[in-house]
């Protein structure tokens, strides 16, 4: 039983990792912000500490005592630049100065991204000693995050976790897709040409967080981007690596839409459906989900990433297909009624990945 502490428990990966802890008999604490919807975590058990990224004491004061931090909360989106940077980038390093303060130094995991390492050739798949080259605002900021991080190594034990597209029961980041096939038809792919991608299936993701905190490697204490060839960094992702395009081929039987269309639109017109829909969310004052910064990110060569460090340093591995994982998905949205099947269809599509 270890006593763990949690920020972005509200969060999607943040509630499958609480509930995975509780299961097993952990001390649960969890930084909420002040206005959350804490109830899923309530059900649970767990202890609430209400805080901020932006607030260094309410973050030392959740961390006594506890013996392991896992850093989750982030923003994928905001409407500001400013606003990513302070909470992905900032909020981070203030996280490792409530680690570096306690009498006992707990380890603390951080959940970065893919984004943070940037895209890699065709030709190749990227590795963590790699140097990190991100393309986007978001992957910036997660970079930021990092070498927060980085900097701390000689103060606080330190694992970084990079995962890639997380899905699974309860994600909204990837419904409207399932949507688009279901009720339109169609699947959009941006550019003619899109990119290998890294997956993970949201609970493999909290095995391997859970992993990285007991067993993996840490930080070394050493300064500059280059410097740790990749120590202490964990790429969290299945060796599998579908395109956009491929990704839909895949769910269009598993949402009963085996001959749904795939739409590609060429440069420069994502460019600018995603830069209307900007100047509507600052208008709106809502953060944008099609955005010019994912549009970056979409047009990249390739996002397919190695598992193989978790693998030989952690026993890693995924625990299905990813076929199967998204099936699985799909299941979930249908029995939660999040994705509704018309009468007369059938749940488990033509059978495409068991």
């Amino acid at each position: 039983m270890a006593n763990i502490l949690i920020t972005g428990a509200t969060g999607f990966i943040g509630n499958h990792l609480a509930r995975f802890l509780v299961e097993r008999g952990d001390n649960v604490c969890c930084l909420v912000r002040p206005r959350a919807n804490t109830e899923p975590l309530e059900s649970l058990g767990v202890s609430l500490v209400r805080g901020s990224l932006e607030d260094r004491e309410s973050i030392a004061y959740a961390m006594r005592g506890v013996e392991y931090v896992y850093h989750l909360a982030g923003l994928i989106a905001a409407v500001r630049r400013s606003k990513q940077m302070q909470v992905n980038g900032i909020g981070t390093a203030n996280v490792v100065w409530a680690c570096a303060r306690q009498q006992t130094v707990p380890v603390m995991v951080y959940c970065s991204s893919i984004a943070a390492s940037g895209p890699t050739s065709r030709e190749r798949v990227r590795t963590e000693s790699d140097r990190p080259r991100p393309v986007s605002r978001y992957g910036h900021s997660k970079r930021a995050g990092e070498l927060a991080a980085e900097r701390a190594a000689h103060r606080v034990p330190i694992t970084i976790v990079r995962p890639g597209i997380v899905f699974g029961p309860g994600d909204r980041e990837l419904l409207p897709v399932f949507h688009t096939l279901r009720w339109l038809r169609s699947h959009i792919i941006a550019g003619l040409r899109p990119p290998p991608l890294s997956w993970i299936y949201v609970e493999d993701l909290v095995r391997l967080l859970v992993a990285a905190g007991e067993q993996g490697r840490r930080l070394p204490p050493v300064t500059g981007s280059d410097a740790s060839n990749g120590q202490g960094c964990y790429f969290a992702c299945a060796p599998e690596w579908p395109d956009f395009a491929q990704f839909g081929r895949i769910i269009r039987p598993f949402v009963q839409r085996p001959h749904a269309w795939l739409l590609y639109f060429p440069e420069p017109f994502p460019w600018i459906f995603a830069g209307i829909n900007e100047v509507r969310s600052r208008v709106l004052r809502q953060p944008p989900h099609f955005s010019i910064d994912k549009i970056r990110e979409a047009i990249a060569e390739s996002w397919a990433c190695s598992p193989e460090a978790a693998r030989r340093e952690l026993d890693f591995q995924t625990s299905a297909s990813l076929a199967d994982q998204f099936q699985t998905t799909v299941r979930w949205y249908q029995e939660e009624g999040w994705l509704k099947a018309k009468r007369g269809d059938s749940k488990s599509g033509d059978g495409v990945g068991g």
